[in-house]
């Protein structure tokens, strides 16, 4: 087991963002946390990520996490490989380049954020948080403000990637079709106060999933969704 909540709940200003969220993670799984803007999805991962405290309930994770933000949060004054060398304290030059080189990045180790396009940064993100490794990856939207062809794009790397080493990902969307191509589980969330409303599983690897496969699953989790509780 890699992560375990049990009835997470957290109030903000007064308001109910969480209401008893429960779920468990296993070593090696992709889960997908789908819900409306708004519904509490990233103050979920800030309590995993240890940013913020649950007012109530149990929240056990893995020592061994990453976090990648919606946005890259690159160093501007760091180029391209030195952002992905300075989270660890010894440098594996060779490793970062191979992660690099995966994502199509390898060309551009010495350009500075400002010089890359937004694709590029997402991409440096996603190195960076599998340079550092960790047992748990957590990915709040990293794919939100990309375009469909762009995004796709992404969604393969990153399968390519987690196939290597098999780590567990909680991954944040509020797209159906990245939920659909890249959870083993997808776990729907209620709008707020967030609950989780239905569990779905996909049976096939994701390397092997295309999006007009599973068009009656993705109706199903639109009828989900359209469900007020």
């Amino acid at each position: 087991m890699i992560a375990q909540l049990k009835n997470v709940k957290k109030e903000y200003q007064g308001l109910q963002v969480l209401d008893g969220i429960s779920f468990v993670l296993q070593p090696g799984e992709i889960v997908c946390l789908l819900g409306p803007s708004g519904s509490g999805k990233t103050t979920l991962l800030n309590i995993m990520a240890g940013l913020l405290p649950a007012d109530d309930g149990e929240c056990w994770i893995t020592d061994k996490v990453s976090y990648v933000f919606q946005e890259d949060r690159l160093l501007p004054w760091k180029t391209l490989l030195e952002n992905i060398l300075f989270v660890k304290a010894e440098r594996e030059v060779e490793t970062a380049r191979a992660i690099l080189a995966k994502l199509g990045l390898i060309d551009f180790c010495n350009y500075y954020p400002a010089e890359l396009s937004g694709g590029m940064k997402q991409r440096a993100a996603i190195a960076r948080a599998f340079y550092a490794g960790g047992d748990l990856f957590l990915m709040d939207e990293p794919f939100q403000s990309l375009d469909v062809e762009l995004r796709l794009r992404l969604i393969k790397e990153l399968i390519s990637l987690w196939e290597v080493k098999r780590n567990t990902i909680l991954f944040v969307t509020h797209n159906l079709e990245e939920a659909i191509l890249l959870g083993h589980r997808i776990l729907v969330l209620s709008d707020g106060p967030a609950k989780i409303k239905k569990e779905f599983k996909v049976e096939m690897a994701p390397a092997d999933r295309v999006p007009e496969d599973f068009k009656e699953l993705k109706q199903e989790m639109e009828r989900c969704l359209a469900v007020v509780d």
